[in-house]
């Protein structure tokens, strides 16, 4: 026959692991899982992406095979806190902090950004083997559609050598760090 503080700890045992079944439960009933990857129908997350002529992307590639030193190139970019597909318009649920990446790989080319109101955008430019410029950090907030739209020019300085850099081939590669804010 048990004794008294034998029953006493079988019971608060009972009890204790009749807690944790019944907190697993609740639990389970209201929690959920979020797939963050996009994919061609939209059905994922995306927080931010650039817009040109219309189509959404998460990087973009300028091709500048006719360049020549002292050439100078625009190209206009948006970024974007919405998209509509199919006239469906969805829209971030959160503030949304981005920055902007330029890279190169061949010729000796330098940057500007400018915003379409013509602030300029500030550029940290590391020049090794190739050209990396990444902007400062830059906010979307989630309260209403929003698209920032850019202005990037690219220029060949005039004083390279031509001759190096004859039958080079190179591309200006866009992308974009996007995270919660």
């Amino acid at each position: 026959m048990m004794n008294i503080k034998t029953k006493i700890r079988i019971v608060f045992v009972l009890l204790v692991f009749s807690l944790f079944a019944f907190i697993g439960q609740s639990f389970a009933r209201y929690s959920s899982s979020v797939n963050g990857i996009t994919d061609s129908d939209d059905n994922g997350i995306q927080l931010a992406s650039f817009i040109v002529e219309n189509t959404y992307t998460d990087s973009l590639d300028f091709n500048i095979d006719d360049f020549t030193p002292g050439d100078s190139k625009e190209f206009n970019f948006c970024i974007s806190n919405f998209r509509t597909v199919n006239n469906i318009t969805k829209k971030s649920d959160v503030s949304i902090k981005y920055r902007i990446n330029i890279n190169s790989y061949v010729l000796p080319l330098t940057y500007s950004l400018k915003k379409s109101n013509n602030s300029t955008v500030s550029l940290n430019c590391n020049k090794t083997d190739e050209i990396n410029c990444q902007s400062s950090d830059i906010i979307l907030s989630y309260s209403y559609n929003v698209s920032q739209c850019y202005i990037l020019t690219v220029v060949f300085d005039n004083n390279n050598n031509l001759n190096k850099y004859r039958n080079s081939i190179d591309i200006v590669t866009l992308t974009m760090d996007s995270w919660q804010y």
